[in-house]
Order: structure tokens, then sequence, then C-alpha cells
């Protein structure tokens, strides 16, 4: 799942994420809202959760940090199933260490993703 309210963004993110095969399907969400009801609604459907998330930072409305505040509160079938990658364009140490500190965030990266990027994730 690819959570970015930029269409550039997700557009380049989401090729990356197809042609270097790290994902065969990449479920975009233009909201931290609408990925969460998402969430919540998928939440007894384990198939159809996604098994990684990368999550903007910066969206109007609810925001990344926002986001991973409710996401606390979803069932643990989609905690477990779920692995939370933070994909911002923000180079500020605060925003990384703050994002760090939530036990669902696996990783930090700045944008654009890139093979190499991806080569060093592991599920």
């Amino acid at each position: 799942m690819l959570i970015d309210d930029s269409e550039v963004d997700i557009y380049i993110n989401k090729n990356m994420l197809q042609i270097s095969e790290f994902a065969e399907n990449v479920l975009v969400k233009h909201s931290a809202q609408e990925a969460l009801d998402f969430l919540n609604k998928e939440s007894e459907n384990v198939e159809a959760l996604p098994s990684v998330i990368f999550l903007d930072l910066m969206m109007p409305g609810m925001d990344g940090f926002g986001f991973l505040k409710e996401f606390e509160k979803l069932p643990n079938t989609v905690h477990n199933s779920c692995k939370i990658i933070v994909l911002t364009s923000s180079v500020h140490q605060q925003d990384h260490d703050r994002a760090m500190q939530n036990r669902f965030v696996s990783a930090f990266m700045t944008k654009p993703l890139y093979a190499g990027k991806l080569s060093e994730i592991k599920l």
C-alpha cells in the first residue's frame, strides 16, 4: 500500500515498486483516512491486507503521524500483517526520530524510491 497525496510521487513510487518486482499489486490511498478506512474494513480479511505500507508524513488533513496514532487502535490482525515504512520528502532529523519511535515503523526512507532502497527492505 502506498499512502500519499501527491500524484507525481504516487506515479514514480508505484512504478518503481512494480518495475523492481517488489510488489505485484500496489494499492494506492490518497489520504491517511482513506487508508485507515480500508484497513479497518479489511481487518479480518488477512489476505486483503498489505504486507508493506509506504507512508508519506506530509499530507493535508491527517498527516502520517496522525495515521500512526490511529493505526495503533486497529486490530492486531492489521498490526501483525502490515509493516510500515515511512516514505517522505522530509529530511528533518526530528521527523525521523519521531517516526522511528513508533513501534510499527520498520524503516524511514526519503523519496523517491529506487531499486537499491527496496533491496534493503527485509520482509
